[in-house]
């Protein structure tokens, strides 16, 4: 396993023919959110976290509301004493809640929304989910930001990077050189949702 924040050299061997070395830093945190056409520019996974229902145009978010959005590349996570997370490829157990390091912030539609959980998917393996919920004063729309911002506890800082994912949950797309921005410079994720 490669150790966080940290470069290593980057070597493609193909037959007995090398390329020359190339730097790549690894960041503790590397989020991608997922898609439901799963090509890394479509809609945005984001459901209600109470009824598991996909959240769009015919199943909007209301105030009070809790959507649940998944992400890869959160970084490390704890179980409430300490426990360490599961072995790679393992899924997470339903009898212990982890939680990710990483500190995350919402925002829906420019208001600030309370970041319930940030943690693994139990009974899947390396899935996180972000629980938020709608607080009232969002502006009602078709295409209402959600913004998760995550912030390295270690180095007190989000990295951002110029390009955020947009996945609408109806019909805006963007080329996938955009979201591969987001996996190796990005802590942040920006998708919309139906909000009424």
């Amino acid at each position: 396993m490669l150790a966080p924040n940290a470069t290593y050299p980057l070597l493609v061997v193909r037959g007995t023919t090398q390329s020359v070395p190339v730097s790549l830093t690894v960041t503790e945190l590397q989020p991608g959110i997922y898609t439901i056409d799963t090509s890394c520019s479509g809609p945005g996974i984001v459901t209600d976290a109470l009824t598991e229902q996909l959240i769009n145009a015919s199943n909007p978010a209301h105030a009070s509301d809790y959507p649940t959005s998944y992400y890869t590349g959160l970084g490390t996570v704890a179980g409430p004493n300490g426990e360490s997370e599961p072995d790679g490829g393992a899924a997470a157990p339903l009898t212990i809640i982890y939680q990710t390091s990483a500190n995350l912030a919402a925002m829906i539609g420019g208001v600030p929304a309370t970041v319930l959980f940030s943690g693994l998917t139990a009974t899947l393996a390396s899935l996180y989910q972000v629980n938020v919920q709608v607080l009232a004063g969002v502006t009602p729309g078709n295409a209402v930001p959600l913004v998760i911002t995550a912030t390295d506890p270690k180095a007190g800082i989000a990295p951002t990077f110029p390009n955020f994912l947009r996945a609408a949950l109806g019909s805006q797309n963007i080329p996938t050189a955009k979201f591969l921005s987001v996996l190796v410079h990005g802590a942040r994720e920006f998708h919309t949702v139906k909000y009424r």
